[in-house]
């Protein structure tokens, strides 16, 4: 089991549930619900002979025989079938959350415009802010573009999925380089495809609370 993304998940969520899924010969997909309505997943050696939920905590604390939480996992999953649409720098991607949490640093010790904001509300515009516009010609998005939100960069940043440097390439989750990103759509799922893992949103989908 990835500890670290295990306890990366707890650090934003306490009450967190990863699901454990096959995901072909001698390996295991690990998945995982941030509290800003972004799924996380990441694929790793292992084997599991059936799908299951379970308390990221229980795990963490290392229970063995940690109680299956099927019935409390509420997402759905985007379709395996997803579509790489364009390519980033990674650098690009450090980037856009540098900035972002700069923007959020000052607009909560300075207001905007002059006026103070809510930290829940500057947390809110922030995580809804379009990082990236990708305008592509694929199905179900009918040439209308693709926008990437911070939400998204976010979860690839915060969740460690741009550090490669303990992903073994024979089982890493995406095939550029570890300088890369993909945008990635699966139907209604747009992703970011980084070294150690993938992060998804549904543009549709109620976000949960935010970070």
């Amino acid at each position: 089991m990835d500890l670290r993304f295990l306890a990366r998940l707890a650090r934003f969520d306490p009450q967190a549930l990863v699901r454990v899924r096959p995901a072909g010969p001698n390996r295991v997909a690990l998945w995982g619900m941030l509290p800003w309505g972004v799924l996380v997943t990441r694929t790793i050696p292992g084997f599991t002979s059936a799908d299951r939920t379970f308390a990221v905590a229980e795990l963490l604390a290392g229970a063995a025989h940690p109680r299956v939480r099927d019935s409390e996992w509420r997402w759905p999953l985007p379709s395996a079938a997803a579509e790489s649409v364009e390519v980033l720098p990674a650098q690009v991607v450090r980037d856009i959350a540098r900035a972002a949490a700069e923007t959020l640093r000052q607009a909560s010790t300075g207001g905007v415009g002059g006026q103070a904001v809510g930290s829940r509300r500057l947390r809110d515009a922030l995580l809804d802010h379009v990082a990236v516009t990708v305008t592509v010609d694929v199905a179900d998005w009918s040439g209308r573009p693709i926008e990437i939100p911070q939400r998204l960069v976010q979860a690839v940043t915060r969740m460690g999925l741009l550090d490669a440097d303990d992903v073994d390439p024979a089982t890493r989750d995406v095939t550029a380089t570890v300088d890369e990103v993909d945008v990635l759509v699966a139907g209604p799922w747009i992703g970011l495809s980084a070294p150690a893992g993938v992060a998804w949103y549904r543009p549709s989908a109620p976000t949960l609370r935010p970070l």
